[in-house]
């Protein structure tokens, strides 16, 4: 007798896949547990027994018979007597339940009570929407073109203590005499080496000429430069 290997059940049936031929011919089946749907293959010489249980083969050839019904009766309908008190409520409920209407007389005397409002007239319609935004824009752009008054609007510079130097005492270039010359980044050597001497670095802009200048002054207070290629 095979049993189930997992939960040891001999409620076993063929599997729904069969095994191959070869197997079968061997006598190994390919079987499907009925307790806890365990498919496994195990030699069986015959197939297991079909359990079919015994409702499935029996026939309802006889049938109950549906109680009869009197068609007069469902014809008449029964009348329904309600209590007066029931009455009374429902006559209530209906007089809730109804529109009140109001008359115009009354309505014309309530506005005769009334004293009448002075005033203007309020316009129903906003502003329009479009008027509303082009006011927005002309407000827009007169503040630009302030704006850009006020940045053309030149502030006179203050003069700085080099430019006032270099008017005092300009630099002469000593190549060429000439005295359109600009200063010039020192490089770390040079600061090393000028920072006792206070030389500074020029550029001519006329011949393209670097040199050194150290500016001097006289007993008079006038402006000397002393230059050096």
């Amino acid at each position: 007798m095979v049993v189930c290997p997992s939960c040891g059940s001999s409620r076993i049936r063929n599997d729904y896949k069969p095994a191959p031929v070869l197997l079968r011919v061997a006598g190994i089946r390919a079987l499907l547990c009925d307790h806890c749907n365990h498919q496994f293959r195990a030699f069986s010489l015959r197939q297991p027994k079909r359990t079919i249980p015994p409702e499935a083969t029996r026939k309802a050839d006889v049938f109950n018979p549906a109680p009869a019904v009197d068609l007069n009766q469902l014809k008449t309908k029964p009348v329904e007597t309600t209590p007066p008190d029931k009455k009374v409520e429902q006559k209530a409920e209906k007089k809730k339940d109804a529109p009140r209407r109001i008359s115009l007389k009354n309505l014309h005397r309530a506005k005769s009570q009334h004293p009448p409002v002075n005033g203007e007239l309020v316009n129903p319609r906003p502003r329009d929407l479009r008027t509303r935004i082009t006011s927005l824009y002309e407000q827009r752009i007169r503040q630009t073109e302030a704006l850009k008054e006020a940045d053309s609007v030149e502030i006179p510079s203050l003069p700085t203590a080099s430019s006032e130097h270099e008017a005092v005492c300009p630099a002469i270039c000593p190549a060429c005499s000439s005295n359109d010359v600009r200063r010039r980044p020192r490089n770390t050597l040079e600061r090393a080496l000028f920072s006792i001497t206070d030389h500074k670095a020029y550029k001519c802009l006329a011949c393209g000429a670097s040199f050194y200048s150290r500016p001097e002054k006289d007993e008079a207070g006038s402006g000397m430069v002393n230059s050096v290629s």
